[in-house]
């Protein structure tokens, strides 16, 4: 995605809890089942018959990786929507500065 698309999203939980997700129990097991996953899924692409499931297979692990990258990609997205309010906070605060300079 791309990061435009990512910054205006709007998340339901915190970088901690995302982070406390990503080194929890129950990540850790769904990462071993994803990675499993992966696993058949290359067996597959090696015994592929035709085009069409090489493609179908491509797909597939495409998808896996991406949920196996999701936790990393919200809390990166969640620090550059931090980052921006930051700096529209700091450019807002320079602006009334600015104005006060003026009067």
């Amino acid at each position: 995605m791309k990061e435009k698309e990512l910054s205006e999203r709007s998340y339901h939980s915190s970088p901690g809890a995302v982070k406390d997700f990503m080194e929890g129990l129950v990540w850790k097991d769904m990462l071993i089942e994803l990675n499993g996953s992966i696993e058949q899924i290359r067996d597959g692409l090696e015994m592929a018959k035709d085009f069409e499931s090489v493609l179908r297979l491509q797909e597939c692990l495409d998808t896996i990786r991406g949920v196996i990258e999701m936790p990393s990609v919200i809390l990166e997205d969640m620090k550059i929507q931090n980052d921006r309010r930051k700096g529209a906070a700091r450019g807002e605060q320079e602006i009334i500065k600015q104005e006060k300079d003026y009067e």
